[in-house]
């Protein structure tokens, strides 16, 4: 599966995830749809970039080189989202629900991004 692709997965599984909390309450939940959240964020960075990312830095990097050259300040501001995603929410569960939810929303909107300005 292609990075887009696979970032679309994630971001449908962070959603069930996040669906599944809201019916349950089960904490380990939100933190997966966190989790995948990042995932989305990582793959459509690495798919707009065409460059296979392993340091958390490099997603920063990359972000604002894209928001250089396409002028679209979401790139960057997802990026922060995801790594929030991924430190506040996965690892220390201090992101509310509604944090969470606004932070896929996000992500979401970058999925439109970057199928318009990087269609490969």
């Amino acid at each position: 599966m292609d990075k887009l692709n696979l970032a679309k997965k994630f971001l449908a599984d962070a959603m069930e995830e996040f669906q599944t909390y809201l019916t349950t309450g089960e904490e380990e939940k939100l933190r997966q749809a966190c989790e995948k959240g990042w995932g989305a964020v990582a793959q459509l960075l690495m798919h707009a970039s065409g460059k296979e990312l392993t340091h958390h830095r490099d997603f920063g990097v990359v972000a604002r080189q894209l928001t250089e050259k396409t002028g679209n300040t979401l790139i960057e501001r997802v990026e922060m989202a995801g790594e929030a995603l991924h430190a506040g929410g996965f690892y220390h569960g201090a992101l509310s629900p509604e944090a969470v939810k606004a932070a896929l929303d996000m992500v979401s909107d970058l999925i439109k991004v970057v199928e318009e300005f990087f269609p490969y």
